[in-house]
């Protein structure tokens, strides 16, 4: 395989991304993987396939908007626990006053 600076720029996104990205972008690029594939085993198979070595910008398409997602996911579960923090806090607060009345 001839080593771009592209490729070595998506390797190295490669390598940043978590087992779960990881599993989803191999799954997106129609790659098969076993639940107890190691990191490093789906990277290389990742690497190893011919939308790393010829479609470099569809794949990096494809990271971005995993990206985006697993941001998206963190936002919404950041509110959900926000919400349930402020219901735990009124109920606390509706409590108190009960005890206190």
């Amino acid at each position: 395989m001839y080593v771009t600076s592209r490729t070595i720029k998506m390797a190295a996104c490669i390598n940043n991304l978590k087992k779960g990205e990881l599993i989803k972008l191999a799954l997106e690029l129609g790659l098969t993987v076993e639940g107890d594939t190691k990191m490093i085993e789906i990277r290389n198979l990742i690497q190893e396939s011919e939308f790393f070595k010829t479609e470099t910008d569809i794949l990096n398409n494809i990271i971005e908007s995993l990206k985006e997602s697993v941001e998206a996911e963190k936002r919404e579960r950041s509110e959900r626990l926000e919400i349930v923090k402020m219901k735990a806090i009124r109920n606390l607060e509706v409590e108190q006053l009960k005890i206190t009345n």
